[in-house]
């Protein structure tokens, strides 16, 4: 058993090398052998999903420790390719023997960037600061609470059925006059507090309610865990509890990008046309102004005025859009900056790179920088 070891030097540029497809047939051959070993980044760490091949035998990935394994490799020498988006794609001569297992450590670098970040400035708004006080209450409070992404599966149904189902011991008693909500083993019907202001006495019909125009809501099942600013002179609140809700203003509140499905043609040519990086086009895939997807400030948080960097990697196609499959989030500080830029760049459209006088499908890396300073905007 032999053991090779190959660093592969940097480069400065913004993408990996050219990808070919990712299964070769495997031809006969004479006699077989195997390669096997690992592969990690210029800090030693593993990297998972690189593509592993040669040019007679079946494509092989590393596991998520970095291992990989390439059987039915045709005795004698030949070049191993190593691919992963985010890194420099090399080959490697190999020299495989017969019947034995050739051992390789691969160290592959990260391509870096070189794109001024995409910056998303926001300011603090009367609803922002609204829900620094909801996102405060939930950090000390007992209770349950319910941010958008937590009432979203219920746009399209009522907001009893959210009670329902996220509420332990909520019950909905429908009838001629409107949905009944109980709390736990509550007698009275639960104080209702509707943007910082208490409904009138009485029943109150949360159905009214679209769960769509709801930006986020606050149960509290008994009078123990009502903070102060939602008990009631009168203690109504001590017999049926509090549900606080809070509706979305503004019409941010309502624009949340959505993911764009796959066209039919992108899936017919996900595999069977080349991906280029920067440095072998003719003219590099851009940021197109006009068609990019503001990504969304997270509510819970802009409303702590938290600030944070992402970097994402995809592909974009001969079209301008984003290649369906290969978004993903290189880096983030927070995993709502991460989601927010997801979302928004499924619903981006870019400048397509030129080769050649026709568009070609390119890897691009983006950063994006989330701030709370209007100097930056």
């Amino acid at each position: 058993m032999r053991t090779m070891r190959f660093a592969v030097p940097a480069i400065f540029a913004a993408a990996v090398l050219h990808l070919v497809p990712t299964l070769v047939e495997a031809q006969a051959c004479a006699s077989t052998g195997a390669i096997a070993g690992t592969v990690r980044n210029g800090d030693g760490a593993p990297i998972p999903r690189v593509e592993l091949s040669t040019s007679r035998s079946v494509a092989a990935s590393s596991d998520s420790v970095g291992h990989f394994r390439l059987t039915g490799v045709c005795a004698g020498t030949g070049v191993l390719r190593a691919r992963r988006i985010g890194f420099k794609a090399e080959e490697l001569p190999v020299d495989v023997t017969a019947g034995e297992t050739l051992r390789m450590e691969i160290v592959l670098e990260a391509v870096p960037l070189d794109l001024a970040p995409l910056v998303i400035a926001a300011r603090p708004t009367p609803m922002t600061l609204r829900l620094r006080d909801f996102y405060n209450r939930r950090q000390r409070n007992a209770g349950h609470f319910f941010t958008r992404e937590d009432l979203e599966p219920f746009d399209n149904r009522q907001l009893s059925d959210a009670m329902r189902a996220r509420v332990p011991g909520a019950r909905i008693v429908s009838n001629a006059l409107g949905s009944r909500i109980r709390l736990r083993s509550q007698r009275c019907a639960p104080m209702v507090w509707l943007d910082g202001m208490s409904t009138p006495a009485g029943e109150f019909d949360i159905d009214v309610l679209q769960t769509s125009s709801i930006a986020a809501m606050e149960v509290y099942s008994g009078p123990a865990t009502i903070p102060a600013e939602f008990r009631t002179p009168f203690g109504r609140d001590a017999c049926g509890g509090a549900i606080v809700i809070w509706t979305r203003v503004g019409p941010d509140q309502w624009d949340v990008p959505r993911p764009r499905p796959a066209s039919k043609v992108e899936s017919d040519v996900a595999t069977a046309l080349p991906i280029y990086n920067a440095t072998e086009v003719d003219e590099q895939a851009q940021v197109d102004s006009a068609a990019i997807v503001q990504p969304a400030y997270p509510d819970s948080l802009l409303a702590f005025a938290v600030e944070g960097d992402v970097v994402a990697e995809f592909v974009v196609d001969t079209t301008g859009h984003p290649l369906s499959g290969t978004i993903r989030i290189i880096s983030t500080t927070a995993r709502s900056f991460g989601e927010s830029v997801l979302r928004a760049i499924q619903s981006s459209r870019f400048l397509p790179a030129r080769k050649d006088d026709r568009p070609v499908r390119q890897i691009m890396t983006l950063p994006f920088r989330f701030t709370t300073d209007p100097r930056k905007e």
